[in-house]
């Protein structure tokens, strides 16, 4: 469990879409918590509370890309290293026989071949945005129709006289027109540098009682530039129209601007008579089928605001100058710690600096050569003729399209390292040595994430499975340690390494020396998960298990190199590639299929790295 929960922190921590909704959350649910603890003071200053969760909500995407990255480690299960497979060669039949028995098949192995399938990210971006469509449009036909009905509204003589002694009594400086049309139901205020309070035609019968209260709570919306604010809240809300915690959000912002409003006019006005003012308002509204942006009286909201206006010990005012330093702060405060959050993998079998080994006595130097590049641990000694990328691989135990970023030369410039330690180490012992040996001669510094990249996923054929039940002469339970080899995306030299059975649970690449050569995977009782992972190494892609394959079970996979296996040596050049591909043999040999798609994948990021001056 503690293991899923760090997956899951490191996948949304690798998507930006998925942080930023992660974060949204954060916001959201403390705001709500902020405003349910204070539910008795005034609800100006629950307002603050929304007010500034929304804006936090509108400057977290920008801030995430403007602020640097701050890493949180996430420990996990160590990553299962690409050293951990075992490659060899093969004598394998000679080059004729191996063409002509292999040309039949490549008519149906150009048609078996994974077709890209559409982005992930570019299908969820489609969707984000027809949802930001759909949302925008009512925002904007109501905004149209509001300046609308205000154009071909008519002046009120008397209420626009009373406006302008309340507004000069509240110390506005700039008009306020007042206009009464048909299609309005109850008092509405729009605009915001020529603002306007909106009357329905019934209103030319209230008494002045009910005129003034009405007025009272109009004007407070137009001092607190409610307007504005409301309207944008709805934009931000468009943009995560996807969370429901934002939607909650913005009504409780409603609400409370409308309960702060009514707080201006009971400093005036009796609660009683206000009350059912309310209520007959709402009554009212009920033939009307869309609720105005900012309305004076809400049928769902009207139970709230009646309580709130009848409970005596319910604080009331205005918020003062300090709850908004406070609550702005805080808006600054959230944007400057959860936008750079980055959670990251920590392996457990990235080993602390401090914790990991040593060699005794090390050597690096540039070499020049075009041999094949290998890494060899031996008993006490760790000897390579590789790129810095090609050691990171072995360190670090990841495969190459695991490796991001760095300088142009780690993946060009060769070394050529001669490294021992004390005693007898074992292989993992003196991996952990190098990462702390590359640490220190090339100054390198990395880090753990995730990233959206390339994949396949494994499922079964249309045909069903083919998997061979595990026999107990396909493996053996234990092997002589020997000097695995990785050669950096490339094969072992011919005959370097002899023919061996694969330990039980493991797998075997083995390749002829055929032109075009053979390659063949074997394993026995190999676990799904296992299969697949090594399947992600001769891909050089990572593979997704999706089969639900939960058994043991034994394979052998003929098939002949092609572009589609980095992990294997090319053909001669001008050779015509023709065989079974791996993905025709999954298919005909295992029933087994390939998906190509886009997910999740951990790769470590080079933030530095310089040539060493040993």
């Amino acid at each position: 469990m503690r293991d899923l929960l760090a997956s899951g922190a490191i996948v949304v921590g690798g998507s930006a879409a998925l942080s930023l909704i992660a974060k949204a959350t954060v916001v959201t649910v403390c705001a709500m918590a902020a405003s349910w603890l204070g539910r008795r003071r005034r609800a100006a200053v629950r307002h603050l509370i929304f007010v500034a969760a929304f804006v936090t909500l509108a400057l977290l995407p920008a801030a995430s890309v403007v602020l640097p990255a701050f890493p949180i480690s996430i420990r996990l299960a160590r990553v299962p290293a690409m050293r951990d497979v075992t490659f060899e060669v093969i004598a394998g039949q000679p080059a004729e026989a191996s063409i002509e028995v292999s040309s039949r098949t490549t008519e149906s192995s150009d048609r078996s071949r994974p077709r890209p399938a559409p982005s992930t990210a570019t299908l969820l971006s489609a969707i984000w945005l027809a949802g930001v469509i759909c949302c925008l449009m009512p925002v904007a036909v109501g905004l149209w129709k509001v300046r609308h009905v205000r154009s071909l509204g008519l002046p009120w003589r008397s209420a626009q006289t009373m406006t302008d002694d309340l507004a000069r009594y509240a110390g506005f400086r700039r008009s306020i027109d007042v206009v009464v049309h048909e299609t309005i139901v109850s008092p509405i205020t729009c605009g915001v540098v020529r603002p306007a309070i909106l009357f329905p035609p019934d209103a030319l019968t209230w008494s002045a009682a009910d005129v003034r209260r009405a007025l009272t709570h109009e004007l407070e919306h137009v001092r607190r530039g409610d307007w504005i604010t409301l309207c944008l809240a709805r934009v931000i809300c468009a943009a995560y129209w996807f969370h429901p915690l934002v939607w909650v959000a913005n009504r409780r912002l409603l609400v409370n601007a409308e309960r702060a409003c009514d707080d201006a006019v009971l400093r005036e006005s009796q609660a009683f008579g206000y009350a059912d003012q309310l209520v007959t308002l709402a009554e009212r509204s009920l033939a009307q089928t869309r609720q105005p942006l900012l309305a004076m009286a809400s049928r769902g909201d009207l139970t709230t605001r009646v309580r709130a206006v009848l409970d005596p010990g319910q604080q009331r005012g205005p918020a003062g100058n300090q709850a908004r330093i406070a609550w702005a702060i805080a808006a600054v405060v959230a944007i400057a710690s959860l936008a750079p959050l980055r959670p990251i993998a920590a392996a457990d079998g990235q080993t602390p600096a401090e914790a990991r080994p040593q060699f005794a006595v090390a050597s690096i130097k540039p070499y020049v050569g075009d041999e094949i590049m290998h890494v060899r641990p031996l008993p006490g000694r760790l000897t390579a003729e590789a790129t810095l990328q090609i050691l990171m691989q072995y360190a670090y135990g990841v495969q190459a399209f695991q490796v991001a970023g760095g300088p142009n030369w780690l993946t060009t410039a060769r070394y050529e390292v001669d490294a021992r330690a004390d005693g007898s180490s074992s292989p993992d012992q003196l991996f952990l040595m190098l990462q702390s040996l590359l640490e220190d001669r090339f100054h390198l510094k990395t880090h753990r994430e995730m990233k959206e990249l390339p994949v396949f996923t494994l499922v079964s054929n249309r045909g069903g499975l083919k998997l061979p039940a595990p026999k107990e002469s396909a493996c053996v339970e234990s092997i002589p340690d020997a000097a695995l080899e990785w050669t950096g995306g490339r094969m072992p030299v011919p005959g370097e390494l002899p023919a061996a059975k694969s330990r039980c649970g493991s797998a075997i690449v083995a390749i002829s020396r055929l032109v075009p050569p053979e390659a063949r995977l074997t394993g026995g009782k190999i676990a799904m998960s296992e299969f697949a992972r090594v399947l992600s190494m001769v891909l050089g892609r990572r593979v997704i298990d999706n089969t639900g394959v939960v058994g043991l079970f034994d394979v052998q996979l003929d098939f002949v190199p092609d572009e589609t296996t980095p992990a294997m040596p090319p053909p001669p050049p001008g050779t015509p590639i023709s065989g079974v591909t791996i993905t025709t043999a999954l298919q005909q040999q295992l029933g087994l299929r390939l998906e190509s798609s886009r997910g999740p994948v951990e790769v470590i990021v080079v933030d530095a790295a310089e040539p060493p001056s040993n």
